[in-house]
């Protein structure tokens, strides 16, 4: 109480109802709280203030639901990056076959006689076994 909520003089009526209700637990204080690092205050600080360096839980928690939010993009992107990546190789590999075949084209049409020699020459294809 007296720094993110309600105010300083609740403190009392705060630790008397939790020693009423817990007598066992033992109570600390602190004068910083969640801030302990003294170089985090700035010697006059004002209520609520943060000055930047330490941040309140209510901060603490948007930044880890914006973290949050930010790794799932990331796995996004990344899902969708390998998968480009993928199509990109299988374009690649369909890209060196098509120049396969226009060099096959080309060396047919440079010489005809030549390539019509070599088709004659070349073994014949071996027949399939028949199902039964």
């Amino acid at each position: 109480y007296g720094w993110y909520l309600g105010e300083l003089e609740q403190n009392d009526q705060f630790f008397d109802e939790f020693h009423r209700k817990h007598p066992e637990a033992v109570i600390g204080l602190s004068e910083y709280g969640a801030d302990a690092n003294p170089a985090y205050q700035n010697g006059k600080p004002e209520k609520g203030e943060s000055e930047g360096k330490a941040l309140s839980p209510a901060e603490a928690l948007a930044v880890a639901q914006d973290v949050a939010s930010l790794t799932e993009e990331r796995q996004a992107c990344q899902a969708e990056l390998a998968a480009l990546e993928a199509e990109l190789a299988r374009l690649k590999a369909e890209l060196e076959q098509a120049k396969k075949m226009l060099t096959r084209m080309a060396e047919r049409t440079a010489d005809p006689e030549k390539y019509l020699e070599a088709m004659k020459n070349r073994p014949a294809p071996r027949k399939r076994a028949e199902k039964k």
